[in-house]
Formats: C-alpha cells, structure tokens, sequence
C-alpha cells in the first residue's frame, strides 16, 4: 500500500492595511499580522497612533501566529469603515479606540468594540447633526459610550475690535 501526504496549503487574506511609526503590515481576519506582497484591493487602512491590543493565541493550534490584534477589534473596523467619511482616514488611539479626524474639523471616536458599533453611528449622527443645525463646530466628539456621548467644544478667543472710538 503507497504512502500519501496531501498538503492543503490556504493563503492569508488581508483585510486591514495598519500603518505605524512610518511602516506598515497587512492583518487577516483572525487579527494576525503579515509581510504585504503583492497588492491587495479593497483593504481598509487604519493608522495607529500606539500598537493595538494583542490577540490571544489559540489552544487548538499551537503552529498558529500570535495575533498582532485582538479579533474583536478587527470585527470592530471593519464594521466602521463603511461609515469612514471621504477624505477621512480611520485612526486607532489607546485611549479612546477608533475614530478619525474630520474633514468638517473634529476628531470622532468610536471605541473598540463591534457590537454596538451601528447605534454608535447612529447616535454620533444625530449629535452631529443637532451641533451643525445649532452652528455649532465641536472639536471632539466621542460615542465610546452611546447611552453617555459627549463633545468638546474648541476654546475661541473672542477679539475686540477698534472702531476708532476713543
């Protein structure tokens, strides 16, 4: 009787294209990162401002890359990045997770977490749109927390000017 091996060999599919410090590296669906080659279209490009969270390594397969990040923040930016504005590129900071700056002249932040990602959008439209019908032009708006959303407003100096009355 013949001996067989039979190899499946599945290639990895990037999603994210992340760049940081001045480098960057394509990231799989599972979080993993890997060496760019070739091109890719369709990736979604996110900016790092710090290195993300790192996965888990699975138990089941101990021949299994480290994931460079948590899976539940590949679900998660991949579900904003439809809802990235033109010109806009999506922007990961340690502190307040994802976002980015607007061109309209504010940055938005989102967190980290898919699973209430589509009412956080929600939630960040109406509050923009109730700013903007109010003339009103934050510099920071975060929905980390839809229930408890918030904004800052950017300090004006309010300048007097001479009318030539003395």
């Amino acid at each position: 009787m013949p001996n067989h091996v039979y190899v499946t060999v599945t290639e990895r599919q990037p999603v994210i294209l992340w760049q940081q410090d001045n480098g960057y590296t394509w990231i799989d669906p599972k979080g993993v990162a890997f060496r760019p080659r070739g091109d890719a279209t369709g990736l979604v490009s996110v900016i790092g401002l710090t290195t993300p969270p790192a996965g888990i390594a699975l138990l089941d397969d101990p021949f299994s890359p480290l994931p460079f990040m948590e899976k539940e923040l590949v679900d998660a930016i991949l579900v904003l990045a439809p809802n990235v504005p033109g010109g806009s590129t999506m922007l990961f900071d340690p502190t307040y997770g994802l976002g980015w700056n607007d061109t309209r002249g504010w940055q938005a932040f989102f967190g980290t977490s898919s699973k209430d990602m589509a009412l956080k959008v929600r939630v960040y439209q109406s509050l923009v749109d109730s700013l903007i019908s109010r003339n009103k032009v934050p510099e920071f708006i975060s929905v980390v927390y839809p229930d408890a959303p918030f904004y800052r407003m950017a300090e004006v100096e309010e300048s007097i000017e001479d009318d030539g009355q003395e």
